[in-house]
């Protein structure tokens, strides 16, 4: 068996992100794909449609549940496998149609893809695996593996997820203190039907930043890396313009990246959620989403403020464990606030009023007739839930403010003057 590593808070976190948005993406593309399955099926043509999960830093595919313990925990090539099958379940099910699924695996290191390849036997998907880079030749089902460095691979995958038809999620998540050059993101969160996942490693980042100021010239290749993850030198001026204030510096360097990323594509929802060092209230990295699709994203605005909240418990957890070994095993007596006690707030913000998401889509589409799809696209980029969008919608029909029948796509919205 492979030396397998137990996950810290933070993977445990992203993997649930991963796991949770798999499942609501499959969902929402099922229930747009209703209407196009049910004519081609009453004109007697066929009907198909892909999902594909790329998983360009796949790693060893599996870790260890716990350091006291022999029991093991997927990692995310296992569970966006698993995901893939329940969309493709539940299509079937639900919409009467079953659609084609692909896993795309790449891992560049030789002897962790070795590691890899012995998970997908472990996990009973011996049978299934291709190793080869011609994704054309895959057929439904299969998991292509691939050794080697994913941007060779680049211009192969975004044909093949580019077909007509065809849904793919991409999971950039490199182990270490490595990022993702902006030309290569912008070729794949490019795609209209793609939905990606990106870490972005801040807390290496913010040390670079030193560097900057310095003009260390042992980090001129690591500075280099960051201006072509960035796509530019803008972020050394912000690491100049704000070193005595390391906060400030987080909240812009962040928001330079997001403007890199809507730089390459005006119509991208961008979603991010910071995650910290267990034990440290210092952000280890952010996890970016992005989508085309406006219910997509607002599904990602529910999932990351669940992610917030789990991550505060996983994080209180972790220190109780530390505590527990480092006390024999006697646990503190304190009060129920534990956790505010070790400066462990979670930052979930309280949510918005049905009023006030109400009164902010009447001020956004007043006097127009629209498709409700319209709306929710003008509302990507808060931070809504849909469920929170419909009830205010509901309010909106009583106040008479909006005319619809039902609240499903391509639904028609009259809005009063």
């Amino acid at each position: 068996m492979a030396n397998l590593s137990p996950r810290d808070t933070q993977t445990i976190v992203k993997h649930e992100i991963l796991e949770s948005y798999l499942t609501r993406w499959g969902n929402i593309i099922i229930n747009g794909l209703r209407g196009p399955y049910l004519k081609a099926r009453n004109r007697g043509g066929s009907f198909r449609v892909r999902f594909v999960y790329v998983d360009c830093f796949a790693h060893k595919g599996r870790y260890s549940a716990g350091r006291n313990t022999r029991d093991i925990v997927p990692g995310s090539p296992l569970i966006g496998i698993s995901e893939l099958e329940k969309v493709s379940e539940s299509a079937r099910t639900t919409a009467g149609f079953t659609p084609e699924v692909f896993a795309i695996l790449i891992e560049k290191d030789k002897s962790i893809y070795q590691d890899l390849l012995d998970t997908l036997e472990w996990a009973g998907l011996a049978n299934r695996i291709r190793e080869t880079s011609d994704f054309s030749t895959l057929r439904s089902g299969e998991i292509a593996t691939v050794c080697g460095d994913y941007r060779d691979f680049a211009a192969d995958l975004l044909t093949f997820t580019s077909a007509p038809y065809t849904w793919s999620f991409y999971l950039l998540d490199p182990y270490g203190p490595l990022g993702i050059p902006l030309d290569v993101v912008a070729r794949i969160v490019g795609q209209d039907r793609a939905d990606v996942m990106i870490n972005f490693p801040y807390q290496d980042l913010h040390k670079k930043t030193g560097s900057v100021v310095r003009g260390t010239q042992e980090h001129g290749l690591h500075l280099q890396y960051y201006d072509e993850l960035y796509g530019d030198r803008n972020w050394r001026n912000i690491a100049t313009d704000y070193l005595d204030t390391p906060d400030e510096m987080e909240t812009r360097l962040v928001q330079e990246y997001i403007r890199s990323l809507q730089s390459t594509d005006e119509s991208l929802a961008i979603k991010l959620v910071p995650l910290k060092f267990p034990d440290k209230e210092r952000t280890m990295f952010y996890l970016f989403l992005t989508t085309h699709d406006p219910t997509g994203g607002l599904a990602m605005n529910e999932i990351l403020d669940d992610a917030k909240l789990r991550e505060h418990n996983l994080r209180i957890q972790w220190k109780d464990e530390k505590f527990q070994e480092s006390s024999g095993g006697v646990l503190p007596q304190v009060m129920p606030g534990f956790g505010d006690h070790m400066g462990l707030v979670p930052n979930v913000p309280a949510r918005p009023s049905k009023d006030v998401i109400a009164d902010h889509i009447y001020e956004l589409c007043r006097g127009e007739v629209i498709e409700y799809r319209e709306v929710l696209r003008r509302l990507v980029n808060e931070t809504y839930h849909h469920d929170e969008i419909r009830s205010a919608m509901s309010l909106l029909k009583r106040q008479k403010r909006a005319q619809y029948t039902e609240l499903r796509n391509p639904e028609i919205v009259s809005f009063t003057p």
